[in-house]
């Protein structure tokens, strides 16, 4: 299996750089308008629907606690304690996401649901493929179910990347 992850990390990063070559040429086929410019300046903006960023920070403090209560030598206190940064920012961003669904406009809830929508699904797709990877190769250190739960959060940011991303005009909506 590593072998395979090995030969396919070439493969990801070609693609990679295919994708942003791809798009430097298309950004300079087809500049962007003034009102393109200024749905990505609200789109981009600091503080517009912060459950995305709250997401992120979740994501972190979760894998960084996950990754610290593996290490045997801690004491079973400290693996207890490691809980609770994990606890507290799963509670802001579910405070956050909240609040942005009920303070935001029409638009705001669109992308909000639509990045739900995209994180349900890879969320979903992912935990089939664990389970089809746990069939078919089953190992003593296949990772759980448990790390499940952060990744979630992740794939909300994801959603919400694309989800903005939906949302920008492009050059075939110019007149």
């Amino acid at each position: 299996m590593k072998n395979v992850l090995i030969a396919m990390l070439p493969v990801v990063l070609l693609l990679g750089l295919w994708l942003f070559i791809w798009a430097t040429l298309e950004r300079r086929k087809h500049p962007p308008s003034e009102e393109t410019l200024e749905t990505m300046a609200l789109l981009n903006a600091r503080g517009w629907l912060p459950s995305g960023g709250a997401a992120m920070i979740f994501e972190l403090v979760y894998m960084g606690a996950y990754q610290a209560r593996r290490l045997t030598s801690l004491p079973g206190a400290l693996k207890s304690l490691l809980l609770v940064p994990v606890v507290l920012s799963f509670a802001w961003f579910i405070y956050l996401f909240i609040r942005d669904s009920r303070q935001g406009d029409e638009f705001e809830r669109a992308i909000q649901h639509d990045a739900l929508s995209l994180a349900f699904l890879m969320f979903l797709t992912w935990a089939m493929g664990m389970w089809l990877m746990d069939e078919v190769w089953p190992t003593p250190h296949h990772g759980t179910f448990s790390v499940a739960l952060g990744w979630l959060p992740l794939y909300y940011f994801v959603g919400l990347l694309f989800a903005k991303a939906r949302y920008l005009p492009t050059h075939k909506d110019r007149p």
